[in-house]
């Protein structure tokens, strides 16, 4: 009996012994590592925007956004009512797999809502992500496949540009996409039409955080406390590529709920904010 406990015990010696020289290391230590800010814009994965990044071509203006509007007043939208405290966060160029997650779960914390303008090649590149936004009672809207200037593209690119978008998705989510926001904000008269027929309402801004020059969240901040107002659409963004960093958006987010809310101001989705149905 005793000579069977002897060599169970060496037999056990044995195998831990052999699994200490294979190199056996605990399943802790291969534990996934938490993405960095640096690993993020350094290396990021994130599809890039086929016009370019925002610091570098963003043109259109308030009072053309404004004009576009008095022209096309059922079909452009910039701002709701000034007659509710409510306003709507809205976040373009999305998903990423950095920056987007961290938006999501303030707006989950805080209860909030918000309009999501999704470009189709990132939101191929993370679909579950996308499936995050829809799940989480979010609204997603169409931001083209690749974020170009439209105003550089044949009809028939745009339509592309667009559509594929759609279908993705749509493939993602089984949610289709009817509100839009053009890339740059860059539209004129055949890209109107030609996106009106195609049953979308076109979805501006009336407060620009500008938030792709990298801000800090204080300036941030100060933009949106200085302009914000009943009706207001928030422009902000939700990725960045290569170099791009997000961090004051995210740190200003909570901030500007709490303060708005202390306010008396409501957030709410663009269907909600401007009386639109699907």
């Amino acid at each position: 009996m005793m000579k069977r406990k002897m060599a169970l015990i060496l037999i056990v010696i044995i195998i831990l012994a052999a699994i200490s020289l294979s190199g056996y290391k605990s399943p802790m230590k291969y534990a996934a590592k938490k993405l960095t800010l640096w690993d993020h814009t350094k290396n990021t994965n994130t599809p890039t925007l086929a016009g370019g990044p925002e610091k570098k071509h963003r043109y259109t203006t308030r009072t053309k956004i404004i004009m576009m509007n008095h022209q096309y007043p059922y079909i452009i939208y910039y701002k709701g009512s000034n007659q509710k405290k409510q306003m709507a966060l809205t976040f373009d160029d999305g998903p990423d797999n950095y920056f987007t997650p961290q938006i999501l779960d303030i707006l989950k914390r805080e209860k909030v809502h918000a309009t999501f303008f999704v470009v189709g090649k990132r939101a191929e590149a993370n679909p579950q992500i996308v499936k995050r936004m829809y799940r989480e009672g979010h609204i997603i809207g169409n931001h083209t496949w690749d974020h170009p200037f439209l105003t550089k593209l044949s009809a028939a690119k745009r339509y592309s540009e667009i559509k594929d978008t759609e279908n993705e998705i749509f493939q993602i989510t089984h949610y289709k996409t009817w509100l839009f926001r053009a890339p740059y904000g860059e539209l004129n008269k055949d890209i109107i039409k030609q996106i009106d027929g195609m049953g979308y309402k076109i979805i501006a801004w009336s407060v620009d955080t500008v938030d792709w020059k990298g801000l800090k969240s204080g300036q941030i901040e100060t933009i949106v406390f200085s302009h914000a107002e009943n009706g207001s659409i928030i422009l902000q963004h939700c990725a960045g590529g290569k170099n791009e960093d997000l961090s004051g958006t995210v740190k200003a987010l909570p901030r500007i709920i709490e303060y708005y809310r202390r306010e008396g101001f409501s957030f709410v989705t663009i269907p909600e904010l401007l009386n639109l149905l699907q």
